[in-house]
This record gives C-alpha cells, sequence and structure tokens, in this order.
C-alpha cells in the first residue's frame, strides 16, 4: 500500500497595519509627478494671454491677463463670448493653447495659481494702480 504525503502549506497571516505594495507604488508615483513640477514651476514665467472677458468692437478676445506657466507647459483657461468656459485649443485661439503638458499637469498648475502665482490683469498696471492711490484725495 503506497501512502502519499500531502504537504501543506503554512500561511503566514496578514499583518492588517501593513501597507499594501500597490499604495506604496501609488505614493512614488505621485511624489514623482509632484518632484518633476517643482523645477517647471521655479522656471516658469507670466504670459500675457486673451482671457475672453476683454473683447474688441468685432468681438475678438484681447490679451487681457498675466498668467503663469510653468517652463514648457502651456495651460489656458478661455470664455467664449456665449459666457462659456473652455481650454483654449490651437484651432480655435489663434496659436494661444492648452499643449499636452499643460493638460497633463492641470491639478497642480490650477493650485499653483491658486496659493502661489496668482494671475494678474495686464490692461492695468501695478504702477498705475499704485500712482493712482497715491494721488486720490
Amino acid at each position: 500500500m503506497a501512502t502519499t504525503a500531502t504537504k501543506t502549506r503554512k500561511t503566514v497571516p496578514a499583518n492588517p497595519k501593513a501597507i499594501p505594495r500597490y499604495a506604496w507604488m501609488i505614493l512614488g508615483l505621485v511624489l514623482s509627478y509632484i518632484i518633476i513640477y517643482i523645477p517647471l514651476s521655479l522656471l516658469g514665467s507670466y504670459q500675457t494671454v486673451p482671457s475672453g472677458r476683454t473683447r474688441s468692437p468685432r468681438d475678438q478676445a484681447i490679451s487681457d491677463q498675466e498668467v503663469w506657466q510653468p517652463m514648457g507647459l502651456r495651460l489656458i483657461i478661455f470664455h467664449d463670448s456665449d459666457g462659456s468656459t473652455r481650454f483654449a485649443d490651437p484651432s480655435r485661439a489663434g496659436g494661444t493653447y492648452t499643449n499636452f503638458g499643460g493638460y497633463l499637469f492641470l491639478p497642480l498648475i490650477t493650485i499653483d495659481r491658486w496659493l502661489i502665482h496668482r494671475s494678474r490683469d495686464a490692461l492695468t498696471p501695478s504702477s498705475v494702480l499704485e500712482a493712482d492711490t497715491e494721488d486720490a484725495p
């Protein structure tokens, strides 16, 4: 009579406090995303773009806003004459558009513009505003 030995596998109890491997991978990706964005933001600059709010008599948008653009990234939010909001694209904005990097880093650019690099009015320079407040009675 032949006996077959069955091998039993010992199971290691799961540690409920252990962070799963995929959570570490997600954390690493998020940190890499932020670390890549930081130098792009530090090397960025303000650019004058049409917001779509100020229009010429022929209903064309006028460059009226200075927005922060991280280096190599473009994110332009445009307001149409009918009041709708959209991202500017090359076919409709005449060269002022949102590129792939702008879409890729959209959350960080938005947070950056909200917290650090706020948009400025290009038609009213701050020096003119300061001079007007000094002359006021």
